[in-house]
C-alpha cells in the first residue's frame, strides 16, 4: 500500500486543534448528517465487521470525528434552530450508542489493537486492526460528550438554551444493549 492512500488521520493523536475555539469552514446540513447516520447504523448491524479497513478508518477516524467535533465545538458559527437541535441529538445519542457498542466489544479486539502499535500501517490492510484503532477518536468524542473539552461548552450552553422553556425538565432516555454486552447507559437530553 501507497503511503499516497493512506488516511489523513493515520498520524494524528487524538484532536490536534485550537484548545479554546475551532475554527473551520463547517455548515450543517440535515443530507450530510443522515448520510452519516446510514453509515453508523451499517457500522453497529454489521457489529463491526468491515470489509475495507481504509474506508472505514477514513469514515470513523475522519470524517465522524470531524462532524461530530464539529457538531459540538462550532454552534456559534452555524447557530442550529430547535428543530435542527432535535435532529442533532437523536444524531448524537446514535453517535454514543456507537461508542459504547464499540467498547462492549473492546476485550474481542484487544489483540488487533495490540498488532496495531506494533504495526502502523496494519490498520490500512487488516479489519480487525482498523476498527480496533477507532479507540483514540471514538474516546475524544465521549470525552467532548462527559464535557471535558473547552471547545464544546459553549455549545451545551447553547443548547440548553434553545430546548429550554420555562425550568428545565429533564427525561432520561435508557439505552439497552443486549445483555451479552453487559452494558447500559442513561442519556440525559433537555425536553
Amino acid at each position: 500500500n501507497s503511503n499516497k492512500i493512506a488516511p489523513f488521520r493515520k498520524n494524528t493523536l487524538g484532536y490536534t486543534g485550537q484548545v479554546n475555539q475551532a475554527f473551520r469552514d463547517f455548515k450543517w446540513e440535515k443530507e450530510t448528517q443522515s448520510r452519516i447516520e446510514e453509515k453508523i447504523k451499517g457500522l453497529l448491524d454489521s457489529k463491526f465487521k468491515v470489509s475495507d479497513p481504509v474506508q472505514a478508518t477514513q469514515f470513523v477516524r475522519g470524517e465522524l470525528f470531524y462532524y461530530v467535533d464539529s457538531l459540538l465545538t462550532m454552534q456559534q458559527v452555524f447557530n442550529p434552530t430547535k428543530e435542527a437541535i432535535k435532529d442533532i441529538l437523536a444524531f448524537l445519542k446514535l453517535v454514543l450508542v456507537l461508542i459504547v457498542k464499540w467498547i462492549s466489544a473492546l476485550n474481542t479486539l484487544l489483540p488487533e489493537l495490540e498488532q496495531g502499535f506494533r504495526w502502523d500501517l496494519l490498520h490500512l490492510v487488516h479489519s480487525g486492526t482498523a476498527v480496533a484503532m477507532f479507540f483514540r477518536e471514538l474516546l475524544d468524542l465521549l470525552k467532548i460528550f462527559f464535557g471535558q473539552c473547552k471547545r464544546a461548552n459553549a455549545t451545551f450552553q447553547y443548547i440548553y438554551s434553545a430546548v429550554k422553556e420555562g425550568p428545565p425538565a429533564v427525561s432520561y432516555t435508557h439505552l439497552t444493549l443486549p445483555t451479552s454486552d453487559l452494558v447500559q447507559i442513561s442519556v440525559v437530553a433537555v425536553s
